[in-house]
């Protein structure tokens, strides 16, 4: 037997990110963004990606009170030397 609807409600309500903190997450990458584009860096910033569990939308919720991590990539163009 398979229970596909009962584990999905199991990995939506228990497991993953609820949508608040997911949204949370999405607006402060915002302003991580605009920091990293506000430094005396050499590289020239291309861009930014999502990348492991936030990619993939399976950040594990945690225990209440308790933080998360998300990890942000960003693409830079090659500084000689």
């Amino acid at each position: 037997m398979k229970l596909v609807h009962d584990f999905n409600a199991f990995l939506n309500d228990t497991v993953n990110l609820n949508s608040t903190r997911f949204d949370q997450l999405e607006s402060s990458i915002e302003a991580i963004k605009t920091a990293v584009r506000g430094l005396d860096w050499k590289p020239a910033i291309v861009g930014f990606a999502a990348q492991g569990s936030w990619a993939h939308k399976t950040i594990i919720r945690p225990l209440p009170g308790d933080p998360f991590d998300a990890d942000l990539l960003v693409y830079v163009r090659p500084v000689a030397g």
